[in-house]
């Protein structure tokens, strides 16, 4: 792959690493860092990749690189931040989200895939190296534990 392919793959999934990456750290400007990181990542290697798995190697890395961002951010706590985080305030994103709680943060990822980005279930599967079949069992997993909380009026543990 050559350097125009490089600019055209990077213009096409731009966008999606993007929102990928602000739906898994939530805060735009370190979604735009995380970006910014996986397609210096992809520079880097452009050459050696397959122009058949760029796409899943794309959305590899941006699993990567916004993980080790979230461990990061657990480890540094800049003074005085320690303090804001014990105030209860409403974070847009969660009324946007009011599952935030009942899913993980791997869940929500696999949901905004499938439903946010429009990937198929095979197609969410192979991102991630899995079966189909196992991602099937998952979304379908998911949705039991969705149906447990709604049917328990949308509150309570729904596990």
């Amino acid at each position: 792959m050559n350097e125009k392919d490089f600019d055209s793959t990077a213009r096409r999934y731009y966008q999606s690493i993007y929102n990928y990456c602000c739906v898994r750290v939530r805060d735009g400007d370190a979604a735009y860092d995380c970006t910014q990181e996986v397609f210096l990542a992809m520079y880097r290697q452009f050459g050696s990749l397959d122009e058949k798995w760029v796409r899943a190697w794309l959305y590899r890395c941006a699993e990567n690189i916004t993980l080790n961002y979230l461990r990061n951010q657990r480890r540094f706590v800049p003074d005085g931040e320690e303090r804001l985080r014990s105030v209860q305030t409403e974070d847009a994103y969660d009324t946007e989200r009011p599952f935030g709680e009942l899913f993980s943060e791997e869940e929500l990822a696999l949901l905004s895939e499938r439903y946010s980005e429009g990937y198929s279930v095979a197609e969410v599967a192979e991102k991630h190296g899995i079966s189909a079949n196992s991602m099937y069992k998952r979304f379908s997993r998911m949705k039991e534990k969705l149906t447990r909380y709604l049917k328990k009026g949308g509150g309570g543990d729904a596990e």
